[in-house]
């Protein structure tokens, strides 16, 4: 084994135990403390930035000599964790005083002072350590592709769950306008946390799977591990209703892996690490005001639904053997915005 596949599996298992780890203490932290009013949203807020962590504080340890770091963007990552930390914990000490309100706020702030330190950031350390935007044309086609494909799967979604099939009055109006409108704006204000996450999953971990396993094993590995990552979070704070656990594990399974695999590939083509960043927004933000009033529940038929529309839209990406095969290593040379 040479030195570089030493490092690199050592990485691995620095960014593996401080992602795992930060997410069991806040999974702790959900299930003991009590649930002052929207005060344990903000541990969830907190563990989407675990990943990012775990890749700044891995480089950092094991990269220390690269004077190419971008010092600036970490620290000011690291920086913005210790601040909502604490304000996180002050809820609960003060909960008369403090809010998730001021977490909420000091988080739009921090968001907005950690993409000006990208912003500013030399061009060759954010090259470095995938925080530039490349690939311009590419980026956008996937993005754009990704929107069409949230709108079939909500037509999917509304055919097997609504009574009255599409309404595309319900959908498509003045209010859901406004809705997507502010939701391209506070992108700005909310994006650090999709940001730690696909730094973590897709920048840093994806190559290092798929150098050691192959390109597809590569991506649906990363997509098992990102669900195992959420364990604590589906059974100590999102509501599944009466579902038992083998049905709450198969639909985010199921979730993670498909949704890892198309912003994998997308990644993986586009070498943009904010091509998935604005994916897994869209994913989260986009798709619920879509589905907003339809009733899913949690079940075998929401298991069976889901592995069915992911699979047709986000896995057959999996069949693009040339892509796959070529792995396309830096073969966009389109002018980078900044």
């Amino acid at each position: 084994m040479n030195s570089e596949c030493k490092i690199e599996r050592k990485s691995c298992r620095y960014f593996l135990a401080i992602t795992y780890f930060s997410a069991m203490v806040i999974g702790i932290g959900i299930a003991f403390l009590p649930h002052r009013e929207n005060g344990i949203s903000t541990l969830v807020y907190l563990q989407m930035l675990g990943p990012g962590l775990g890749v700044i504080i891995t480089n950092l340890i094991i990269y220390k000599k690269d004077i190419l770091i971008p010092k600036t963007v970490y620290f000011t990552y690291i920086v913005l964790i210790m601040v909502l930390t604490v304000t996180s914990l002050l809820i609960y000490l003060f909960p008369d005083k403090i809010t998730h309100e001021n977490f909420y706020t000091l988080s739009y702030f921090g968001n907005l002072v950690f993409g000006v330190m990208i912003l500013r950031e030399r061009k060759n350390k954010k090259t470095k350590y995938g925080l530039i935007w490349r690939n311009t044309i590419s980026s956008w086609i996937f993005i754009l592709i990704f929107v069409i494909l949230l709108f079939v799967k909500t037509f999917c979604v509304h055919q097997l769950f609504n009574d009255g099939g599409f309404d595309l009055k319900a959908v498509f109006n003045l209010e859901m306008t406004f809705d997507i409108f502010f939701l391209v704006v506070f992108f700005f204000t909310g994006f650090v946390t999709y940001f730690g996450e696909e730094y973590g999953w897709r920048f840093f971990l994806q190559p290092k799977l798929q150098k050691r396993f192959g390109a597809r094993i590569g991506v649906i590995i990363g997509g098992v591990l990102w669900g195992i990552w959420h364990v604590f979070l589906d059974f100590l704070y999102y509501d599944y209703g009466n579902a038992n656990a083998l049905i709450i594990i198969c639909g985010r399974m199921i979730a993670c892996i498909s949704a890892g695999i198309f912003f994998g590939f997308a990644y993986m083509v586009t070498k943009n690490i904010w091509v998935p960043v604005i994916m897994h927004y869209l994913n989260n933000n986009l798709l619920f005001l879509l589905e907003n009033g339809v009733e899913t529940g949690y079940s075998w038929r929401t298991v069976f639904s889901l592995l069915l529309t992911n699979s047709i839209l986000f896995c057959s990406v999996l069949g693009i053997r040339k892509i796959w095969k070529n792995n396309l290593k830096g073969s966009f040379n389109e002018e980078e915005l900044f």
